[in-house]
């Protein structure tokens, strides 16, 4: 029997971007997907318009679906959390709005990884696009094709200096949320970083399959945008998780640590390492 997956879409000013988003999903072999479509009150979503995209276009595949925006701007970590929490499915993918599947088989492949390993997250490739979503090339942060080989602490030391795990490629069980809680809501925009460190730092590890899953669009997004609260972000896991972790690192990765953490959320610079460095996550 085939468990529920559900796709989590986390909307905020790309509504436009949305359609194409929603048919990614909507075309899925996967026989049993509950979509849900949540907004952080972006001032001119319909709610309307979306349900009906998704009535008019589903197949029997889709089990069931919800759209909504919320009455108020809660920030990415909390909007998933609601999220996360009205989902029934066995497996969870979070997709943003302006991101898509990359083919029809995905979930069905993710699936079957799934059941031939232990973990309940795994970090699949990613395949970075344009604004119209045409291929560029596969992101490879350097870390990902190591990361199998790595025990905890090393991958905890290389995730310190820089978040190296693209989000957009991460699935989920939802036996990872009931074992480790929802994302950390000290942050307002940044909720991946902070779980993988904490995950590495009790000793634990995410499995990669190498298999292009998503496409994710470059030029879009907190990064592309230098909002304030993303960096305010980036400067709290210092803080908090990287710092009180100092003896794991060493002196050297201390260093490049804060360098990363307080130098890096200059926008200027960001804007100049993001020109060379395409395809790191954030």
């Amino acid at each position: 029997m085939n468990e529920l997956f559900t796709i989590i879409i986390p909307c905020y000013k790309n509504s436009e971007l949305l359609e194409e988003c929603l048919d990614s999903v909507l075309c899925q072999t996967y026989p049993q997907i509950e979509l849900i479509v949540c907004d952080d009150c972006s001032g001119d979503f319909d709610v309307h318009k979306y349900q009906k995209y998704i009535q008019n276009n589903k197949t029997t595949r889709i089990i069931r679906y919800d759209v909504y925006s919320n009455s108020e701007n809660m920030g990415t970590v909390k909007n998933l959390n609601r999220a996360i929490e009205k989902a029934h499915g066995h497996y969870i993918k979070i997709l943003a709005a302006d991101d898509a599947l990359a083919d029809i088989s995905v979930l069905e492949s993710v699936a079957h990884e799934f059941k031939h390993i232990d973990n309940d997250c795994i970090l699949c490739d990613v395949l970075l696009c344009d604004n119209y979503l045409t291929p560029i090339q596969v992101a490879d942060t350097g870390f990902i094709q190591d990361m199998d080989d790595l025990d905890p602490d090393e991958c905890f030391r290389r995730l310190c200096v820089r978040n190296r795990i693209n989000a957009v490629g991460v699935f989920f069980k939802h036996s990872f949320f009931e074992r480790n809680g929802l994302f950390d809501e000290k942050y307002h925009l940044l909720e991946d970083w902070p779980t993988w460190l904490r995950l590495y730092s009790r000793g634990e590890l995410i499995s990669h399959f190498q298999f292009v899953a998503t496409k994710r669009r470059m030029a879009v997004g907190v990064v592309a945008n230098n909002n304030p609260a993303f960096l305010a972000d980036r400067r709290l896991v210092w803080s908090d998780i990287i710092k009180p972790n100092r003896a794991k690192l060493g002196w050297l990765l201390y260093i490049k640590s804060f360098i990363g953490a307080y130098f890096f959320t200059i926008p200027l610079f960001r804007k100049i390492y993001y020109r060379f460095r395409k395809g790191d996550a954030q």
